[in-house]
């Protein structure tokens, strides 16, 4: 069993069928399918290196159902980091963390640790997809609006940057722990 210190909890979520599930997929090594599967809600576990250290990373996969009260149960007390999703292709996904997602969060959870993530980029490479897509400086416009520490845009079809989303998550948990302690070591004098 992994030292509690080096497990990392981590929520995703954002609009439907936007390639959730298929971006942990592809965490996971599982081949890439364009069939979809509705979510309700799940729970999956992978492993990410971080300065030679082995972290279990625990991701709490969400319905892209936009229901009030989504965040409000104890399942999401122990999350370290929530990683919110839209899709390049898909402006209403985009406009739907800001309108929905990120107040429905904030409602539940003062100063969330986020990782926003543009999933489904290779769409950008097909023809006319330019015409409605959310560019990269839309994101990073959106990452600093709603004080997200990441932004990432991903493919699980070309498998780009699915790493780097997890080692995000693990960097963000194990450095808000190293401060943490050093601030409770410096209250308490030791």
């Amino acid at each position: 069993m992994l030292h509690k210190q080096r497990k990392v909890s981590c929520a995703i979520f954002g609009d439907g069928m936007i390639g959730k599930s298929a971006l942990i997929k592809a965490f996971l090594g599982e081949k890439f399918s364009h069939q979809y599967i509705a979510t309700t809600s799940e729970t999956h576990n992978g492993c990410v290196r971080y300065e030679g250290e082995k972290y279990n990373v625990e991701i709490t996969d969400l319905a892209g159902e936009r229901e009030e009260g989504v965040f409000s149960n104890d399942q999401f007390r122990n999350t370290d980091v929530f990683i919110v999703c839209y899709s390049v292709n898909d402006r209403e996904s985009f406009d739907g963390i800001r309108s929905f997602w990120i107040p429905e969060l904030c409602k539940q959870r003062n100063k969330p640790k986020i990782v926003l993530v543009g999933l489904q980029s290779d769409g950008r490479l097909k023809e006319n997809a330019m015409e409605n897509h959310v560019s990269y400086m839309e994101g990073l416009l959106l990452q600093h609006e709603i004080k997200a520490i990441d932004f990432v845009e991903s493919s699980a079809f070309l498998g780009s940057n699915i790493n780097c989303i997890f080692e995000s998550v693990v960097d963000i948990t194990v450095k808000h722990r190293k401060k943490r302690m050093f601030l409770l070591k410096r209250a308490f004098g030791r």
